[in-house]
């Protein structure tokens, strides 16, 4: 169960403060594909794609996920949109990521992501993204999920990763 929500910074100067472990990486996401599932080249390459699909969400944005792995030329079979699309030719979004953990008060360890996007055909200028994550077996409480959307700025998105790429797909993420 995970409850996340992203925000736009100006630049990376914005980004939220490290503190201890930080874990750097480069996903490829796979957009046009909605928001109930995602396909992630996790690390950037490579021929298997993590296909995350949508199981619920509830009435405070908490999503129920399923993760699987699957070779990327099969992936038509997860999106069948996408069956007679060449590799060479999907839509993908590159994402650098810096995540690492911060304790908040009332609500724990949360998964802080500062998220770099070089520019896209839906964005031309590299963006700069937040993302905070609530995540475990049993779904945050409202309270948790209060004590982070207090650290948000107003019109944060809320959703998982596949609504997030969707967003910036579509160029509505602003």
């Amino acid at each position: 169960m995970e409850w996340r929500a992203f925000y736009q910074v100006p630049s990376s100067d914005k980004f939220a403060r490290a503190t201890g472990y930080v874990e750097e990486r480069t996903d490829v996401y796979i957009a046009g594909v909605g928001v109930d599932k995602g396909l992630k080249i996790r690390g950037g390459a490579g021929e298997l794609v993590e296909v995350k699909v949508r199981g619920r969400v509830d009435e405070n944005g908490v999503e129920k996920w399923r993760k699987h792995k699957r070779s990327i030329h099969s992936i038509g079979d997860v999106v069948p949109a996408l069956k007679e699309v060449p590799v060479a030719e999907l839509r993908t979004i590159t994402v650098q990521k810096s995540r690492f953990a911060e304790r908040i008060p009332q609500a724990g360890a949360v998964e802080v992501a500062n998220l770099t996007v070089p520019p896209h055909a839906a964005c031309p200028a590299p963006a700069y993204w937040v993302s905070y994550c609530i995540e475990g077996w049993m779904a945050p409480s409202q309270a948790e999920i209060a004590a982070v959307q207090a650290r948000l700025p107003p019109g944060a998105l809320v959703g998982g990763y596949p609504t997030w790429i969707e967003a910036l797909a579509g160029g509505t993420a602003a």
